[in-house]
């Protein structure tokens, strides 16, 4: 993917995100520029906490994994127990487990 086509790709996503939100009646910035009712209504979405109770017990009859996700003692999200993963900029091909001092392994080199 080179440069010019990250920029299309982004002009494209940019010119649909503007024609969705005109289309529903918001400008540019996210404004909403039309008096609907769903969108200046002020109440907040909720659910039961029995509404809840329900979907999760019908999430763990369907897939059969409730109670072992529970009981996973691995908390994802807690910043003292996970890392952050990144893909470096360079990207190589073939990476080398170790390197000999200044000489270039002949892996992968064309003859």
């Amino acid at each position: 993917c080179t440069e010019k086509e990250g920029s299309e790709i982004l002009v494209q996503i940019k010119d649909k995100a503007t024609n969705i939100l005109t289309n529903k009646g918001f400008s540019e910035d996210g404004i909403c520029q039309e008096s609907k009712a769903e969108y200046a209504n002020g109440n907040i979405a909720t659910k039961t906490a029995e509404q809840v109770a329900a979907a999760i017990d019908n999430c763990r009859q369907d897939n059969h994994t409730g109670d072992s996700i529970l009981a996973n003692p691995v908390p994802y999200e807690n910043p003292e127990s996970s890392v952050k993963i990144a893909i470096d900029d360079v990207i190589v091909k073939k990476q080398e487990e170790t390197r000999k001092c200044g000489k270039k392994s002949d892996r992968g080199k064309r003859k």
